[in-house]
């Protein structure tokens, strides 16, 4: 399943993301700053231990590439999550990663994120 989510930016921030010398600040710099709360609710999911939770605020860019025609691109994006296993000896912090896909629509001054969610499955049980 493909989660997708907009950003509408201004004029200026338009500009800084179609400037070949600092587009990739500039666009982790929106999906940090903007689009946080959007970023959040597409790594949640992506947690692999059903008792696991997303640690609000951990989501780093680690890289980021345009392709060719300079609208498109992808982020590899560090996040942590807390495992929770009932005892507070026995919890643990976990690092994850993901690939968000992003698009910018110069003309509706927007930027689509997408990322690929499996699937939500019960856990299994022994």
């Amino acid at each position: 399943m493909r989660y997708k989510t907009e950003i509408t930016v201004s004029g200026r921030q338009l500009d800084e993301l179609l400037n070949p010398s600092i587009r990739s600040a500039a666009i982790e710099n929106l999906l940090l700053t903007d689009g946080k709360e959007k970023v959040e609710e597409m790594l949640s999911p992506m947690n692999t231990d059903s008792r696991s939770s997303y640690l609000d605020g951990s989501a780093a860019v680690e890289e980021v590439s345009f392709d060719a025609d300079g609208l498109t691109g992808g982020l590899s994006v560090s996040f942590q999550h807390e495992v929770y296993y009932g005892c507070k000896d026995m919890d643990r912090l976990d690092n994850d990663y993901a690939e968000i896909t992003f698009e910018i629509d110069h003309e509706e001054k927007i930027v689509v994120f997408s990322i690929y969610q499996p699937d939500e499955r019960e856990p299994d049980e022994f």
